[in-house]
């Protein structure tokens, strides 16, 4: 499970949640506006976040989350 805890500004705060145990997995403090966030349904552990002028990709690597380039 995910929660994103952000005002009307950065920074926003993700945190990835274990179902089973209540805990928190993996936490990550970003610097950028962020709209929305979503598990892919493509690739097993990643997730995506889109927000005004940002468009970034996260592996879910536990503890951390960490951000992973895009390709253009």
């Amino acid at each position: 499970m995910l929660t994103m805890l952000s005002g009307s500004r950065p920074p926003a705060l993700i945190v990835c949640w274990g179902i089973l145990q209540a805990q928190v997995l993996a936490k990550y403090i970003s610097d950028y506006n962020i709209k929305a966030i979503k598990f892919s349904p493509y690739e097993e552990g990643r997730l995506m976040t889109c927000g005004k002028d940002s468009v970034r990709m996260f592996r879910l690597k536990v503890p951390p989350l960490y951000p992973v380039c895009i390709d253009q």
